[in-house]
């Protein structure tokens, strides 16, 4: 054994995730949680996941699909509309 830490659920190290950068299971989440928090603020900027999602991703998600649907219709005055919607909604959502 190297030292590394290991997971209780699926017996993945912290050096096996280093090398994969694949982790095992959802509780490595906790059996690494010291570890990942520097890898994590590198990547994202925080050191951990808040699980919240902004009340205006569903919006996004929503207009993103009547997007498509408009352009599929070839709807393209409607779907413009849809376009600046979009735009405006992601320029105030952090």
């Amino acid at each position: 054994m190297d030292g590394s830490p290991v997971c209780p659920q699926c017996g993945q190290t912290f050096a096996e995730f280093q090398t994969s950068s694949l982790l095992g299971c959802a509780g490595c989440y906790l059996a690494f949680a010291e570890d990942l928090a520097p890898v994590f603020k590198r990547l994202h900027g925080v050191a951990r996941h808040c699980q919240e999602k902004t009340p205006a991703s569903g919006e996004l998600a929503k207009l993103k699909t009547q997007l498509q649907d408009a352009v599929a219709r070839e709807a393209y005055e409607e779907a413009s509309d849809i376009r600046d919607r979009i735009l405006t909604l992601k320029q105030i959502t952090p």
